[in-house]
């Protein structure tokens, strides 16, 4: 049966399936699209329009399945079937490629593809990719937000930096880890992630960027990389798997950052030189070290900093209200 479908950000109406010709290495976001035949106005432009048969011309009226002024990439309506594939020639998915198709159900991306760009999958609901192709280096912002069927268990190596709200609502990713080369990774990236099951970070991450990990339930961090200086604003709200993290030399933390985290009661700050700057009591709302149900925490800190934490800002109001207990490090399990 035929139903409109969205390709390219284009909407046609009535068309059962859509096959992508091998035409270019970048698949583009389509402009200016006619459903059947071009208008003149368009075809006096000059602007270019792909039979059904995918064979792209200028100066005609004779569209018959789409059209567009994106010169840098062809799209064919055929008759049959659904979304059926993108071809082996594609090198890059560019930005807002496939953005709000809900219908795009492939599973596999071609092996030559090194680029994923911005907003490129976004809202691909029905996406269930399970890996993406060895060369991939480049994981745009948004670009597989919602993809609520995406089901990758592990990233290509080559990764080194993840965009901001790139996996945001991907319920059903399952990383257990994320590439050695890994040293951005930005706001949002796995927000609501539920399925996410990180038990480490890669070594060269400085920055826990504010909600990277907001409302990931299975995340199982028991330790940041040494070089984290900062933890964002919610970045770990609401990850009630948290017990114990040793955020090693963690500088500031945001307003939210381990709010709803109802599990972790021991947290260790070894920044020795000045106390950890904390920007809001709202930091630690519904934790044990505000008194959640009933619990109390524990903040592992050096020993010569204990009588600084009890009367920071805001660390003194935790403190005060009884259910947060400043030790050392030396002499307990954290010392190194």
């Amino acid at each position: 049966m035929a139903h409109d479908v969205s390709v390219m950000g284009a909407v046609y109406r009535e068309v059962p399936s859509v096959l992508l010709p091998d035409q270019q290495g970048t698949l583009n976001q389509f402009t200016d699209v006619s459903d059947t035949t071009a208008a003149a106005a368009d075809v006096a432009s000059g602007k270019y329009f792909y039979t059904s048969e995918g064979v792209r011309t200028a100066g005609t009226s004779e569209g018959g399945g789409g059209g567009g002024d994106d010169t840098d990439f062809a799209n064919t309506i055929m008759r049959s079937g659904a979304i059926t594939r993108i071809p082996d020639s594609v090198t890059t998915i560019g930005d807002y490629a496939f953005s709000n198709c809900t219908n795009l159900a492939f599973t596999e991306l071609p092996s030559g593809v090194t680029s994923i760009g911005q907003s490129a999958f976004y809202d691909c609901t029905s996406l269930a990719l399970t890996e993406l192709p060895s060369g991939v280096t480049r994981i745009g912002v948004n670009a597989f937000y919602n993809c609520t069927s995406l089901a990758l268990t592990e990233l290509p190596s080559g990764v080194t930096r993840i965009g901001g709200s790139a996996f945001q609502g991907c319920t059903s990713l399952a990383l257990t880890e994320l590439p050695s080369g890994v040293t951005s990774i930005g706001g949002s990236a796995f927000q609501g992630c539920t399925s996410l099951a990180l038990t480490e970070l890669p070594s060269g991450v400085t920055t826990i960027s504010s909600s990277v990990f907001y409302n990931c339930t299975s995340l199982a961090l028991t330790e940041l990389p040494s070089g984290v200086t900062s933890i964002g604003g919610s970045a770990f709200q609401n990850c009630i798997g948290l017990q114990q993290l040793d955020a090693q030399n963690v500088g500031t933390i945001g307003s939210y950052a381990f709010s709803g985290c109802h599990s972790l009661t021991e947290l260790v700050l070894r920044k020795s030189d000045t106390a950890c700057k904390l920007s809001n009591v709202s930091a630690f709302a519904s934790t044990p070290m505000r008194g959640y149900n009933g619990m109390s925490g524990t903040i592992y800190v050096p020993s010569a900093l204990i009588s600084t934490y009890q009367t920071a800002t805001n660390w003194s109001t935790l403190y005060n209200a009884g259910h947060l207990t400043f030790a050392a490090i030396e002499g307990s399990k954290w010392e190194l």
